[in-house]
C-alpha cells in the first residue's frame, strides 16, 4: 500500500536494461567493466521472480554491489525483454545521471485523498528545479488521475510518470533497499 516516488533535477541520463537471473551475473557486468560499482545510479527493479519478503532482500544486496546508487522496485506479473515475455525473472535498470540528484521516498496512500497525497509528495520531493518524478504504486489507487491532475496543476513543469505494480498471487508490492 505505498508509493515510491523518484526526481531528477538535471537531466542528463543514460539507462542500461539487464534481464538478471542471479547476482553473479551482476558481478561479472562490474567484473567485465559494463556497470561500474562506483557509479551513483538510480536502479529500478521490476521482479516477477521474487515475493514481498525477497524483494527487499534482492535489493539490499543489489545496493551492497552498487553502495553509491537508489535502488528501489515493483512486484510483476511477467518482464518484457528484448521483445520476449519472461516469468520468474527481473528486469533490472541502471540509469546514471550527470548534473541530477536523485530523491527516493515510500509514501503510504492508504485511506488519503488526492490532495493530501499531492500535498506530502510535494512537502517531501519536489524542489526548486525538479524536472520529472516516477510514481509507482503497489495496488490501484482509486484517485490516482485526481493526484497526478493536482501535482501537474502545481507543477506544470515536472513531468510525471510510473504504474501499478502487480504480480501473480494479487499481492502487488513496491520495494526498496531500505
Amino acid at each position: 500500500m505505498f508509493i515510491f516516488v523518484y526526481f531528477e533535477w538535471g537531466i542528463i541520463m543514460k539507462r542500461q536494461n539487464y534481464l538478471f537471473w542471479d547476482l553473479n551475473q551482476l558481478k561479472s557486468l562490474i567484473k567485465s567493466g559494463e556497470l561500474n560499482a562506483d557509479q551513483k545510479y538510480f536502479i529500478l527493479i521490476h521482479t516477477a521472480a521474487h515475493n514481498i519478503k525477497e524483494a527487499p532482500v534482492f535489493a539490499q544486496s543489489v545496493a551492497e554491489l552498487f553502495p553509491n546508487s537508489s535502488v528501489v522496485g515493483t512486484s510483476a506479473v511477467s518482464i518484457i525483454y528484448c521483445g520476449k515475455l519472461y516469468t520468474e525473472r527481473c528486469l533490472i535498470s541502471f540509469v546514471s545521471t550527470e548534473r541530477t540528484d536523485i530523491n527516493t521516498a515510500v509514501i503510504s496512500y492508504k485511506g488519503r485523498s488526492a490532495k493530501e497525497l499531492a500535498d506530502e509528495t510535494a512537502d517531501k520531493l519536489i524542489g526548486y528545479n525538479t524536472k520529472a518524478m516516477l510514481c509507482y504504486f503497489a495496488d490501484p489507487y482509486a484517485d490516482v488521475y485526481d493526484y497526478a491532475s493536482i501535482l501537474d496543476k502545481k507543477y506544470p513543469d515536472v513531468k510525471i510518470a510510473g504504474g501499478i505494480a502487480d504480480s501473480t498471487d494479487g499481492e502487488a508490492f513496491v520495494f526498496t533497499a531500505d
